[in-house]
């Protein structure tokens, strides 16, 4: 499998991207999401794993076996012993999320900020999901539709649930992908400079421009599309690569309330 690389502009060094994942009950997934990575064509990547929940959950037998889910996950991880590879352990006892501070919006912009801090500025920051199966050309697609566009802040990845079989899980995707298209359909019609939709596991930004928009604003559902919003406010979003991403079709337990206008 040939191997890209991209060089930075009047430097050597090669541009590296960096994959940021907040996870929570996914040990399941997470092994078919390091496959994905593994066998990426892109030379030069760094995964930030950010593994999460309340640490008040330990104490709630309900939720106990979240947080077993994740120490499974954290071992797993940890046995790799790949150096491209950073565990922020906000699970273990003692040190999950205390207080209203938790969520998918913290881990997400935990890790997004993790990485950014170690990023040089035109390095891009990818952020994704362990319920959701990526190509082998999914960083070197994003990398060059980015730097394609050197105008624009940030990229939302093409995407498709596919179908599991089951009727009523199928009618519900359906259900979704039919109203995240037609919001966006209706915003374009309108001329509304907000015209896409957005979903965590398909975002992508320059580390430079994540910093200057002030990173990601943490929030218990929705992080991805106000994320989205807040670059579009800074400059143009791509919306369109030569990769496309498949989530999970999987009920979830989180309340997720219709995008907000601008």
């Amino acid at each position: 499998m040939q191997t890209f690389t991209y060089k930075r502009i009047n430097k050597s060094k090669p541009l590296k991207v960096y994959a940021t994942l907040p996870v929570l009950n996914e040990s399941e997934n997470i092994a078919a999401l390091l496959l994905d990575l593994e066998a990426q064509n892109f030379a030069d990547w760094m995964l930030v794993v950010c593994v999460n929940q309340p640490d008040e959950w330990w104490q709630i037998p309900d939720k106990q076996h979240i947080c077993e889910d994740n120490a499974r996950t954290i071992a797993f991880l940890e046995a790799k012993a790949d150096s491209r590879i950073k565990v922020i352990d906000r699970s273990s006892i003692g040190l999950g999320w205390k207080g209203k501070h938790h969520g998918v919006g913290w881990a997400r912009k935990t890790a997004m900020d993790f990485a950014a801090n170690l990023a040089d500025a035109d390095d891009v920051i990818v952020s994704m999901d362990a319920d959701t199966r990526y190509p082998e050309n999914y960083f070197s697609a994003v990398v060059d539709q980015i730097h394609r566009s050197p105008e624009a802040t940030g990229l939302s990845v093409p995407y498709y649930h596919k179908l599991t079989g089951d009727e009523t899980a199928d009618r519900c995707i359906l259900r979704y992908e039919i109203y995240m298209r037609n919001y966006a359909l209706h915003m374009l019609q309108l001329r509304n400079p907000y015209c896409f939709s957005a979903i965590g596991s398909g975002m992508a930004c320059k580390a430079g421009v994540y910093k200057r928009v002030g990173g990601l604003t943490p929030k218990l559902s929705g992080e991805d599309f106000y994320f989205i919003q807040k670059l579009r406010k800074a400059g143009n979003i791509i919306v369109h690569c030569d990769a496309v991403i498949h989530p999970e079709a999987r009920f979830s337990d989180r309340f997720i309330s219709e995008p907000a206008l601008p």
